[in-house]
This record gives C-alpha cells, structure tokens and sequence, in this order.
C-alpha cells in the first residue's frame, strides 16, 4: 500500500477518535460544584449522613423549599436549612451530601402565667438537614 492510499483511512480514524473525545468530555461535566457560605442547625445532633444523593427542589404551598429524593417508588424528604436562595428553583436537580439533624419534636417557646409551658411543634414531614456539598444539574 502506499502512502497515499494510507492517508485517507488515517485520516477518517483521526477524525472519528477528535469525534469521540470531544462527545464523551462534553457530557462528563453536566455538574457545576456550589460554594456554601453558611452551616445550621449546629445546636442539634446529628443523626445521620448523606453522601452524592440525587434529589430534586421542591416545595408546596404550606412548607418551605425541601430536597425530594426518590427511590424505588418511595419519596423522602430533606430540610436543607442552607439551601442558597438563587438554588431554590422547584424542578432544579442537585447532587447533595448533609448532615441529617435530630430535632427535638417540640421545643418550650414560652411559659404562660399559670405555668403552662407553650411549645412550638415541628410539623415538617421530612428530616431537617446541613447540607456540606451542593452540585447542580447544569
């Protein structure tokens, strides 16, 4: 064979491996890394650890922004109390590890003058956590 017949076969694997190379890098990085600034929570225990979760931003009418994980036809809820405000967009997908916090069931908020004692109740269905890193589907 000569070169010049070598040429046009080198030349199409070359371009098919630039194709290839090309079309797998730009679908790795569908992920952009979040900064966070703030932690919470930090008066509680911690009770659990989430690590590279997938979950989407949600919220309802009577609850604030929430983490809504699915898996296996079973839906869970996460609290995150640091969510960054520009993040909290319903549909957004994220990549999320956490602390998961214990909070009490209620918590004393006053005492009334006959020595009654008010407690605020956490009415939340879902577990209240610290995020400690955030992704976002790009």
């Amino acid at each position: 064979m000569t070169h010049k017949k070598l040429l046009p076969y080198f030349t199409s694997r070359l371009f098919l491996l630039i194709f290839f190379l090309i079309s797998t890098n730009s679908c790795s990085d569908d992920w952009s890394d979040i900064e966070l600034t703030t932690s919470c929570y930090n008066e509680f225990e911690t009770s659990g650890i989430i690590t590279d979760q997938k979950a989407t931003v949600a919220s309802d009418n009577s609850n604030p922004i929430f983490l809504l994980i699915e898996e296996e036809s079973e839906y869970y809820f996460v609290w995150p109390c640091n969510l960054p405000l520009q993040f909290q967009q319903e549909g957004l997908e994220v990549i999320f590890s956490a602390e998961l916090k214990a909070l009490p069931t209620s918590e004393p908020i006053d005492t009334l003058e006959d020595g009654t004692i008010q407690y605020n109740t956490w009415d939340y269905l879902g577990i209240p956590a610290c995020l400690t890193s955030l992704q976002i589907k790009n």
